[in-house]
């Protein structure tokens, strides 16, 4: 719960800018004069209850958790209220939102998070006047809960509920990872499932069994885009190779963000600048592009590119490390993204190697954006077609033993 006086004095711009998604800045902006204070206050009070629900902290949490707000069919409707739609991490669970005003220039959100084996109702709260067509999560109706005495109260205050409550959708990277308290870590099943559910990338490497286990390099910037948003500008560099012992620490959104763990080992480095934007579709959809054609490197690109200059890695202990990627978009108003693949670069040193591969995003038959994925290799040998063949006809081969479960 978070309840706030809606203070003139304050500085909403400021703050609006440092913690609003672009959506919420859009809609902010759109409303005038003592509307636009209100409206602030309805994103700000959302954002605090939600992280509070989620036992978040509000300096890491506020930039990552946003909000769309739909209005009531008719202004001024006291019986058919809007819609709140909530993007957020902090979050583990269904959850419900609740907007009202208490009394004059204030603000009240609520946030309940329910098991999944959750109810609706229809039936009429205790207090609350000619509003029968409102659906409340059954939940608040049972005696069990502590909240529903404070309902009551709030409904007999003639508290009107300014937005209906929804469920807020559940991003396509929520379950290959695990957040607490300002930290991520990654199980073997986790980096296994999203190899080859998402990347379509079989790699022994990723195998929850494997020796040398390691979380996919592409899983950490999956992560990063969900928790931080997506920005017009973004550069990751690796610097470690992250396993199931890793507990890694997320700091402050910032230009520059560094992942470590508490040890103080770096994992990756992030610039980014530009707008920022959490739109939920926009963000699965860049992932899934993205990732699928990055996984898809070895064999696909990677193996008849080395192929033209007589050099191939080696099957038995591969040396393949994903050093970089960069991302540009020419703005943040797309929804289904698709990468286009431009060109490849390979510059060989004996047995090192430097490969760049380019691509552009493409929406609607107009290319908004590019990148480039940098990796370097080493182990180098001279290429024997007969060796890779076999190598490619394995790796098909523990694809369809995995389908086939």
């Amino acid at each position: 719960v978070d309840l706030e006086y809606c203070d003139p004095w304050r500085d909403i711009e400021r703050l609006a800018r440092r913690y609003f998604s672009v959506g919420e800045l859009h809609q902010l902006r759109s409303c005038a004069g003592n509307r636009q204070l209100y409206r602030f206050y309805d994103y700000w009070t959302l954002k605090e209850a939600a992280i509070k629900a989620g036992g978040g902290s509000l300096g890491r949490e506020l930039e990552s958790t946003s909000f769309d707000l739909t209005e009531p069919a008719s202004p001024g409707d006291e019986v058919t209220p809007g819609c709140i739609t909530a993007r957020t991490s902090a979050i583990a669970g269904p959850a419900w939102f609740g907007l009202l005003q208490p009394f004059d220039d204030y603000r009240l959100a609520i946030c309940c998070v329910a098991s999944q084996d959750f109810q609706e109702s229809t039936e009429k709260l205790p207090g609350l006047p000619a509003c029968d067509s409102i659906k409340y999560p059954a939940l608040l109706l049972n005696p069990g809960y502590a909240l529903l005495p404070f309902f009551r109260s709030a409904l007999m205050l003639n508290c009107r509920p300014s937005y209906f409550f929804r469920p807020y959708p559940t991003m396509l990277i929520d379950q290959y990872y695990t957040a607490n308290n300002g930290k991520i870590s990654f199980t073997r099943e986790q980096g296994s499932n999203f190899a080859k559910q998402v990347a379509d990338d079989f790699n022994p490497i990723h195998d929850p069994e494997s020796r040398r286990f390691c979380v996919p390099g592409d899983l950490l910037f999956a992560v990063v885009i969900a928790r931080y948003g997506l920005s017009q500008h973004m550069e990751f560099r690796f610097t470690g190779m992250v396993d199931d012992s890793s507990e890694l620490l997320l700091p402050e959104p910032a230009e520059e963000i560094a992942i470590d763990d508490e040890a103080g080992k770096k994992y990756l480095n992030i610039h980014r600048s530009g707008d920022n934007t959490r739109e939920v579709e926009l963000i699965d959809n860049l992932t899934h592009e993205y990732v699928e054609f990055s996984g898809h490197t070895f064999p696909h690109i990677l193996v008849p590119l080395l192929a033209e200059q007589n050099v191939m890695i080696n099957p038995a202990r591969p040396m393949v490390f994903y050093e970089s990627m960069v991302i540009d978009l020419d703005r943040l108003d797309i929804k289904t993204p698709v990468l286009v693949q431009e060109k490849n670069e390979v510059a060989i040193d004996g047995k090192r190697g430097e490969v760049q591969f380019a691509f552009n995003l493409v929406d609607s038959g107009t290319v908004v954006g590019r990148g480039k994925k940098r990796m370097v290799l080493g182990g180098l040998r001279e290429y024997d077609a007969t060796v890779m063949d076999d190598t490619i006809t394995s790796l098909n081969q523990r694809k369809q033993d995995y389908l086939s479960r």
